[in-house]
């Protein structure tokens, strides 16, 4: 492989790198070889002596820890059963060993054998009579009577790291009846600190590790106390020290840092002391010679090359020169293409040789290129664009037509068969995969239509044709193809199709009809519309022409403008076709003319129903205009559309002031809210309202009308519009008013008659039940009027009359009614007085008097006389009146017996002397 690699370079480089590949080899693998011997010898002495202060520092760790033992033994020896019940005694036994308190920061304690805390130093209220059970020690202690040093945990009081160390206190026969503990607060100087507290060298450390819980309790940095360290399996150098390797190794710590460490175990607890140091520090003097040694190969190498470049160069500087001359003649600069031979010997043949060469290669590139310019434009084109595989080189060749395909860039190469298939959908690409095999394995030739999606999101359709190319043995060389861009052709080719589909698709589901003849008007396709209209199957209509269906129009008019039709290409008329069982139908047909084929189209419609409703419409129409009513059409908001003649005379506007209005604009106001409400919910439910209403004139003239409004609905029931017929009834209503008047009404003073005094009674009656209330009748009868009568005449007498209704009604309430019976009699009816009899009386009594003083005062009437040209003559006339006042009980019902009684009274009140006022002793 090396030989290969220098083959491609010149000779002055080939020999120059042999000669540098060889001294340097042996060069920089001595260095490297001297650096790592190096490295090993520094790394065992620093670990030897690494562990040495390990194992001295261990040592002190384990006699510390035996001496705090030994001094609690001290005072657990001091301490007998008689003594460990005495409780004030035993605190101060305890309190008199400072020395203990100062050698454990977190004092200590004395627990029974229950483990409950009988004493302790300095005296903590926390720890007084509480268990201290938890702690591992003081277990051992008192179940198996031995000293211990238990693990290290957090304070649940202040989540402090304590450490526990105990020894059990015995009685006289040895029995474990207690026992005698010393706390250490490691967050606090205790008596590890003074060994963990110095450095390692410059940058190490110590580490005191608890490996069952795997927490390192001391550090030299204070960072990692109470660190966690990572749980097994995360660092297998880690955990081989934390299961019971002393030694030295290089690792790397958590913290990602490769630190030289040595292990040693502490004999009492099982704790590892550790001495860790950064490689970066302990091998600190190996980098600095190994960088002296890399500096002092580093400019041998360069010497040496310099040295060997120099001479090859000398050596070979003659081709060289030639080399040089031959780099500055290239075809693009203009230059001749040969080259000055200025050497002899080998070198001047090879000049030679080469210079022919160069010539007969210029010859060919020529007629190369001027062919591939001519198959690229002939490519670009037909959108063809080619290819070749090479199965010998396994190398693919695209033309340029095929990059400009896919958006590719050429400089980057053609893709391999491959990479070629991600081209195309996935379904394609499988496809043309089979196809490719099936080519290279049967020399079967294929041709493909396959889609691509672009990068940009459009799609293209191809042609790809391929075929496999073998030598004389059999044994495939190539495989050349083709692929045609046919995008525009199958857009062309699913229009056409998407066209005669959806244009098959209306004529088999339009309403109207259609048939195709050819030109003597044959049928040769006629749809489904058709059949159902004129009763035919398809099957008959096309052994049918169109002189069979025509029903009005003569062979000769049919050929007559069938020829018209080849001359102006459509036309568009009405007819009418007969059906197959002899009914005939009334047809719009709309023809054009197929130039291309000759054939004619037609479509056709009934017009049958349309042409009924254009006559229904001119008569509705007719209606419309001549009608006596007024009409408006409004659409579903109430904006009117359209009125007749009628309406304008009767409303004073123009169809040009209310079309587009509101019927409001009619609105007299004379009807409330709930009027129209009720006309609208009408409208909705029942799609119709008859009834009378009051409208206003453009002049504001307020009139009655009777109304009709009739909902105009579709085919699916939704109102379109609504009608409305309605005529002026002012005239009937004034006539049905004067049969009311006359009917209910005095005709002389306008006073209720006889008719509607009875009305009028009965509904006070039963007004007076229900409230409790009593009621009046006054029964009037003046006194002198014969005389005015036959003095002046009927017609002052008359006047007397109005003048008299007049004086009565201003006397009364509007609750109460004044009639007239007839003559000169007169009756009021008082509604709602007192609740009590005597009230009501006095009441009554009261409105008489008033009635009778307003009667006696001077009538002044005039008379107008009966020649023409004369003045009127005014008269004064005084005229009194007898009342008969009859008070009736809430429960009375009898009209009769009221009146009969008023009247009575009447006429002892004339029996008495007239113009008087006589209340009827009682009902």
């Amino acid at each position: 492989m090396h030989l290969n690699l220098l083959a491609r370079h010149s000779l002055k480089t080939r020999v120059t790198l042999s000669t540098m590949v060889i001294f340097l080899a042996s060069l920089w693998s001595l260095s490297f070889y001297a650096s790592y011997e190096l490295r090993q010898d520094m790394q065992a002495d620093l670990s030897a002596q690494q562990f040495a202060t390990v194992s001295l520092l261990t040592k002190q760790v384990d006699e510390r820890l035996s001496e705090r033992l030994t001094w609690l033994q001290m005072v657990a020896r001091d301490i007998d059963a008689e003594l460990l019940a005495d409780l004030p005694n035993l605190q101060s036994n305890i309190d008199s060993h400072p020395v203990l308190r100062a050698e454990f920061n977190d004092g200590m304690m004395v627990v029974n054998a229950e483990g409950l805390t009988v004493a302790d130093t300095p005296r903590d209220a926390d720890r007084a009579g509480q268990t201290q059970l938890a702690l591992a020690s003081v277990r051992v202690a008192l179940t198996e009577g031995r000293p211990s040093i238990g693990q290290v945990y957090l304070d649940a009081r202040h989540g402090m790291p304590m450490l526990d160390i105990s020894t059990p206190i015995r009685d006289a026969n040895g029995r474990v009846i207690g026992a005698v503990t010393g706390l250490t607060n490691l967050e606090k100087p205790n008596f590890l600190s003074a060994i963990t507290a110095s450095h390692y060298g410059r940058t190490g450390g110590y580490l005191l590790v608890e490996p069952r819980q795997r927490r390192i309790i001391a550090a030299t940095d204070s960072a990692r106390f109470m660190e966690q360290l990572p749980a097994t399996g995360v660092n297998p150098q880690l955990d081989r020290f934390l299961d019971g390797f002393e030694g030295s190794l290089v690792f790397t710590n958590p913290r990602g840092q490769e630190m030289l460490a040595s292990d040693k175990a502490v004999p009492s607890t099982g704790w590892i002391f550790s001495a860790v140091l950064p490689t970066s520090e302990a091998f600190a003097p190996i980098r600095a010679m190994h960088q002296r040694m890399l500096y002092a190969t580093l400019a041998l190498t360069l010497l040496a090359g310099g040295l060997t470049w120099w001479l090859t160069r000398r050596q070979l500087s003659p081709v060289l020169d030639t080399v040089q001359a031959l780099a500055k003649r290239r075809p693009d600069n203009g230059l001749p293409l040969t080259l000055p031979v200025n050497a002899s010997g080998e070198i001047g043949e090879l000049i030679q040789a080469f210079n022919a060469l160069l010539s007969a290669v210029a010859q060919r590139n020529q007629k190369l290129l001027a062919q591939q310019d001519m198959l690229s434009r002939t490519e670009a084109l037909a959108h063809v664009g080619s290819w070749e595989w090479d199965s010998a080189s396994n190398t693919v060749t695209w033309s340029e037509e095929l990059f400009h395909f896919f958006h590719l860039d050429p400089a980057r190469g053609a893709p391999s068969l491959e990479q070629q298939l991600r081209l195309y959908v996935p379904q394609d690409a499988r496809r043309l995969r089979e196809a490719i095999e099936q080519a290279l394995r049967y020399a079967i030739p294929y041709e493909l239509e396959l889609h691509t999606m672009r990068h940009d999101g459009s799609q293209r359709y191809y042609l790809a044709r391929g075929e496999v190319q073998r030598d004389a043995h059999n044994v495939v060389r190539k495989l050349v193809g083709s692929l045609q861009d046919i995008t525009e052709l199958k857009q062309i080719q699913e229009t056409l199709q998407q066209s005669y589909v959806a244009l098959q698709g209306v004529l088999q589901t339009t309403l109207d009809g259609f048939f195709r003849t050819d030109r003597q008007g044959r049928l040769l396709q006629v749809n489904p519309a058709y059949c159902a209209m004129s009763g035919y199957t398809q099957d008959e209509l096309l052994q049918m022409s169109v002189l069979d269906l025509e029903a009005t129009e003569s062979p000769e008019r049919v050929a007559a403008r069938i020829v018209r039709l080849y001359q102006t290409g459509r036309e568009q008329f009405e007819t009418r076709h007969r059906r197959k069982d002899g009914s005939l139908w009334d047809v719009e047909a709309s023809i054009t003319v197929n130039t291309a084929g000759g054939e004619i189209f037609a479509f056709l419609r009934d017009v049958t129903e349309r042409k009924q409703a254009q006559l229904r419409l001119e008569m509705a129409a007719s209606v419309f205009s001549h009608a006596h009513e007024g009409i408006s059409i409004t659409d579903v908001q109430g904006n009117i559309l359209n009125v007749n003649d009628t309406f304008c005379q009767i409303t004073g506007y123009s169809r040009t002031e209310v079309i587009g209005q509101h019927t409001r604009l009619l609105k007299s106001e004379r009807q409330d809210k709930a009027f129209y409400e009720l006309m609208w919910k009408s409208l909705l439910v029942n799609g119709n309202w008859s009834g009378e209403i009051w409208n206003r004139r453009k002049n504001g003239e307020v009139y009655p009308e009777l109304l009709t409004i009739s909902a105009v609905r579709d085919e699916r029931g939704v109102t379109r519009q609504y009608v409305a017929l309605f005529s002026d009834i002012s005239a009937r209503k004034a006539i049905e008013d004067r049969v009311r008047q006359l009917a209910f009404f005095d005709a002389l003073t306008e006073l209720p008659n006889r008719r509607l005094l009875n009305d009028r009674l009965t509904q006070i009656l039963l007004a007076n039940k229900r409230s409790g209330h009593f009621g009046a009748v006054l029964f009037l009868d003046l006194d002198n009027f014969k005389p005015l009568n036959d003095t002046h005449g009927h017609a002052v007498g008359d006047m007397l009359l109005v003048e008299v209704a007049q004086r009565l009604k201003i006397c009364v309430r509007e609750v109460d009614t004044v009639a007239r019976l007839g003559g000169d009699e007169f009756v009021v009816v008082l509604s709602e007085l007192d609740t009590t009899l005597e009230k009501s009386k006095v009441q009554a009594m009261s409105i008489a008097e008033k009635i009778r003083q307003s009667l006696s005062a001077v009538y002044r009437l005039k008379r107008v006389s009966a020649q023409p040209g004369s003045d009127s003559v005014q008269i004064e006339h005084h005229c009194t009146a007898s009342v008969g006042v009859a008070v009736f009980e809430p429960s009375q019902t009898d009209q009769e017996t009221i009146l009969r009684h008023a009247d009575q009274a009447m006429y002892r009140a004339k029996a008495s002397g007239r113009n008087r006022v006589e209340l009827d002793a009682g009902l």
